[in-house]
């Protein structure tokens, strides 16, 4: 088995990335890492290596990752990570800075990348590399209400202020229809010229959009209501059985919807398939308990998902789980 990193004798995951169906990148920290060290190992897993040779060190994230994928850069694809100190890095031969974003997510629609930030801040990629701000007047209303709000001591947004800038997570099922949700039920929509907001149909703070089809958008709230709509329809809560207290990750594969979620007075998550209008763990439909996932994607007909000591692999046909080998 591939030797340990000196400096990280037992790593816990936070985050993976398939590129492909047997190309994935783990990132982790040290369990007991300096609280003040913000370094990252980024872990390479090769799945049709022998299984003592699958994983192997690739390089350091100056912080913990929060997103990856690939991008066009110029004539060029390229992976790229973002970390939770709002940088985004693309993956050469080491990690090669992009100055002109501060971004809290980027995710690539068709052939489109787009970056969410704090602040009203949605961008989309352009040619030659550069980046367009799709909201300069949320931007600036944001600006000037955190400039008032410093000088007159006043420290509670407003509820127009939190609904557009704060529009972290975002899909949508073509890079001319995408959606935005964030804090205070704030749900925002791209057409390919604008981004609008939409009618609020909730109060609560949304953490994840799903695209599985242009009429079949799933939005997530932090405490694990789920909504289910489209901007045309609107959006409804999706009475889902059982209630779940916090959702991590999901997404559709083979026409099924998968979540990771946790569920009643249990604080750790299982993967869950919906079946019908109920959820069931992946565990009580024979196959193995798949629990802490925290992001999952799919790369050449094959779905990933990561897990703080595990990485899942699923055909379709049969479920993989290969053990962190740094637990």
């Amino acid at each position: 088995m591939t030797q340990k990193p000196n400096v990280f004798p037992q790593l816990r995951f936070h985050y993976g990335y398939a590129f492909s169906d047997d190309l994935a990148f783990v990132a982790g920290r040290a369990v007991e890492q300096d609280p003040d060290d913000e370094n990252t190992a980024i872990m390479a897993f090769e799945y049709k290596r022998l299984p003592g040779q699958q994983w192997s060190f690739y390089l350091f994230s100056p912080d913990k990752v929060r997103s990856m994928g690939v991008i066009q850069r110029g004539e060029t694809r390229v992976r790229f990570l973002t970390t939770s100190s709002s940088q985004l890095f693309y993956m050469m031969q080491s990690l090669e800075q992009d100055t002109n974003l501060l971004p809290y997510k980027v995710r690539t629609i068709g052939d489109v990348a787009f970056s969410s930030g704090f602040g009203s801040e949605i961008h989309r990629s352009i040619s030659g590399g550069a980046w367009q701000l799709l909201t300069p007047d949320w931007h600036k209303k944001y600006r000037d209400f955190l400039e008032y709000a410093s000088y007159n001591n006043i420290y509670t947004w407003p509820v127009e202020i939190a609904r557009v800038g704060t529009l972290l997570a975002f899909d949508g099922p073509t890079s001319e229809d995408v959606y935005f949700a964030g804090k205070m039920g704030g749900v925002a929509h791209y057409d390919g010229t604008a981004v609008s907001l939409l009618s609020a149909f909730t109060s609560e703070n949304l953490f994840g959009v799903y695209a599985r089809a242009a009429d079949d958008i799933w939005i997530c709230a932090h405490a694990g209501t789920l909504y289910r709509g489209d901007r045309k329809r609107g959006f409804t809560r999706f009475p889902s059985t059982p209630e779940f207290s916090a959702v991590y990750a999901m997404l559709a594969y083979k026409d099924q919807m998968y979540i990771s979620a946790a569920a009643g007075e249990s604080e750790e998550p299982q993967l869950y398939v919906l079946s019908g209008r109920e959820f069931r763990t992946i565990q009580s439909l024979g196959g193995p308990r798949i629990a802490q996932i925290a992001a999952m994607n799919i790369a050449n007909g094959v779905l990933w998902a990561f897990g703080v000591n595990s990485v899942v692999r699923y055909d379709g046909k049969s479920w993989e789980i290969m053990d962190n080998p740094y637990k």
